[in-house]
């Protein structure tokens, strides 16, 4: 009798633990991946085929529905989505963060960084490796960039205008849409004077021909896709901070998966991104070239020693606020 029910306790266990195991144990699992980018843009035909490597390296045990042009919710919500289980992934630039680590403020203020070589090595530095555990910690796994490749994007940021800018003066009284960001509103409100606006990415386009507002800034492989420059004939490079496509997932979620899915999951991102790096320059000159053609728009590349004045003596005034960690804009210059 006892042996009997010893027999029953076993199956039951085995009952309940088969139910109750996590998903990823048994594999076909399908992440919700949410970006406010289209499918046709840079950034979405990169994610695309990550999706396609994810599936095909995992061996169809992980699978990818990704919500683009903010299906899934917009900046804000998607942090708030990760962080509590609801969406499983996310990409957006590093510098989006900020929200839940204050030093990552910095990487979107303007020419902190001399190259992107110099951007490179603080993504692979310890002050860059500091932010990603106080990330983790809020459940966010930042696994792209890693120390084998940066998923680059832009290759360079512009500000598109329905007047030519040709210094930091012609920024003065713009009326600008603006990301929700504090570091951007300090930066183009407060240090350049320009009248900003948050408005969503998706209702930017509307913005511009409606006369909301005259101008936005961009990576430059995000213009054409957006079609900003139906609205807006001047493009000015304005060089103004370095960006990265940066992958995250739940920290809960990726301890879940076995070190076997996890290499598969990274080995997809790194191909991707290494893929999507070399046509990143060729699609942005067809890019500027169609734009030229189809809209009229005029490029113009100016001296940036005005825009780099005029917002320098910031750095010392957000430190003394603690705006981003004391002394980090310095540690970053040391970087070599």
């Amino acid at each position: 009798m006892k042996r009997r029910q010893q027999s029953y306790l076993i199956i039951l266990c085995l009952v309940f633990g088969f139910f109750f195991v996590h998903p990823a144990a048994y594999g076909a699992v399908t992440l919700k991946l949410g970006s406010f980018q289209s499918p046709s843009s840079a950034l979405g035909q990169g994610l695309t085929l990550f999706g396609k490597l994810v599936e095909e390296k995992t061996k169809g045990e992980v699978k990818l529905n990704i919500g683009f042009s903010s299906s899934f919710g917009g900046w804000t919500v998607l942090l708030q989505s990760i962080e509590t289980g609801a969406v499983d992934m996310m990409v957006e630039d590093i510098g989006g963060w900020e929200f839940l680590d204050p030093a990552l403020r910095i990487v979107r203020f303007p020419y902190v960084f001399r190259d992107y070589n110099h951007y490179v090595k603080y993504l692979n530095s310890p002050i860059f490796e500091e932010s990603r555990r106080k990330l983790d910690a809020r459940n966010h796994h930042i696994f792209l960039p890693n120390k084998e490749m940066v998923w680059e994007r832009g290759p360079y940021r512009v500000l598109v205008s329905k007047k030519p800018v040709f210094s930091a003066a012609d920024v003065a009284g713009l009326r600008l849409r603006l990301y929700e960001s504090e570091t951007a509103k300090k930066v183009w409100g407060q240090g350049l004077g320009a009248n900003t606006t948050v408005i969503a990415w998706a209702e930017t386009y509307l913005a511009l021909r409606q006369g909301m507002v005259d101008s936005v800034t961009t990576p430059i492989d995000l213009l054409y896709d957006m079609k900003f420059t139906e609205a807006c004939k001047y493009v000015t490079n304005i060089n103004e901070f370095l960006q990265n496509n940066t992958i995250a997932i739940g920290s809960r979620r990726w301890k879940s998966f076995s070190p076997s899915i996890q290499k598969a999951m990274n080995e997809a991102a790194i191909e991707m991104a290494r893929k999507m790096n070399t046509l990143l320059y060729e699609q942005v000159e067809k890019d500027i070239q169609r734009m030229m053609d189809d809209h009229g728009a005029s490029f113009i590349r100016v001296s940036l020693k005005s825009f780099q004045e005029k917002v320098k003596p910031l750095v010392d005034e957000l430190e003394g606020q603690n705006f981003w960690p004391k002394g980090l804009y310095n540690k970053i210059q040391e970087i070599k």
